[in-house]
């Protein structure tokens, strides 16, 4: 919420958030899963509630992995000196 807050929303040099708590740790590698893991369920309820219809996340990242592990399982790599 700090980095939307202060990078992305804003142009802040500080937020309100670090004035009360002080420096606040960046996001890093990983951080972004457990919010994409947190969110896809109420990203389903709001399109089902608005839209009426629904999505299946979970075969869509199946469907992704398999097609990943196609190509990267098909790439060889030759490194020359």
């Amino acid at each position: 919420m700090n980095l939307r807050d202060k990078h992305l929303a804003h142009s802040l040099t500080e937020t309100n958030r670090e004035r009360k708590t002080g420096p606040i740790a960046p996001m890093k590698y990983g951080d972004e899963r457990d919010i994409l893991n947190a969110t896809t369920p109420i990203v389903a309820k709001l399109l089902r509630g608005i839209a009426g219809k629904g999505f299946d996340f979970e075969n869509s990242r199946r469907i992704d992995r398999n097609n990943a592990q196609s190509l990267w399982g098909a790439c060889t790599f030759k490194i020359e000196r």
